[in-house]
């Protein structure tokens, strides 16, 4: 039933956030980017202290030290899943339950979630980096990649959050990052990304995606440019 595998993955989101991700205590202090804190992170071992103890709030103003050493758990439970305090913990008993809400997932959705993995794939056998801007707010948005089985083709620092500081300010720190000169190739259901784009970068272009079949269509033509360039396509970011 298609309401219950959605619950399902709901019921599991919900757990992630609240267990593993503290996003209760973090959602009033929601970041761009996992590394947006950095410069008030002291880089002391998470081991040294209670992460569930400090404090986020101190005299009413915040503790970015303590915010930092949040994110940066986050990134490395994220890095590292099967770690001790990684995010697989959490599905140690629910590994099965979660494969088969996914595959069902899969299944009704003309396979989306495996020609997405292909298309990212596809990217990355050719030189190319995978960015994802989304909508919501940092943790959720890291938290759903994960869900997804994302995860490998998005690296914790590959993934901005526009809910705080919007789309174009997340357009121009990836420009700032990888240079204006670079190739950028924007994925999604609007032009608008591409418009964005365009105002710090000189090389866009916008491939749609509103089906799998959209998706898989991406991976064909990477793959098609790779065989054709013999030796891969240049590093172009999405």
């Amino acid at each position: 039933d298609n309401d219950d595998v959605g619950y399902s993955v709901e019921r599991t989101l919900g757990q992630l956030l609240s267990q593993r991700l503290w996003w209760r205590e973090l959602e009033k202090f929601d970041q761009p980017h996992v590394n947006s804190l950095l410069p008030f992170d002291d880089q002391r071992s998470v081991s040294q202290y209670s992460l569930s103890r400090d404090r986020l709030l101190d005299r009413g103003r915040p503790n970015y030290g303590n915010i930092a050493r949040r994110y940066r758990w986050i990134k490395e439970a994220y890095r590292a899943p099967t770690s001790r305090d990684g995010l697989m913990t959490l599905f140690q008993d629910k590994s099965h339950r979660m494969a088969e809400d996914l595959y069902q997932i899969n299944q009704m959705t003309d396979k989306w979630i495996e020609a997405t993995q292909s298309a990212l794939q596809a990217v990355e056998k050719g030189g190319g980096v995978n960015v994802i801007v989304g909508a919501e707010k940092l943790v959720p948005t890291l938290a759903k990649v994960f869900i997804y089985k994302l995860h490998a083709m998005f690296p914790p620092e590959n993934i901005y959050a526009s809910a705080k500081m919007g789309k174009a300010w997340c357009f121009d720190q990836i420009v700032k990052h990888y240079g204006p000169d670079t190739t950028y190739i924007a994925v999604g259901g609007s032009a608008g990304v591409e418009k964005s784009l365009r105002v710090s970068a000189k090389n866009v272009r916008y491939w749609p995606v509103n089906s799998s079949t959209d998706l898989r269509a991406i991976a064909s033509r990477m793959e098609a440019q790779q065989q054709a360039a013999g030796t891969g396509s240049s590093n172009t970011p999405r």
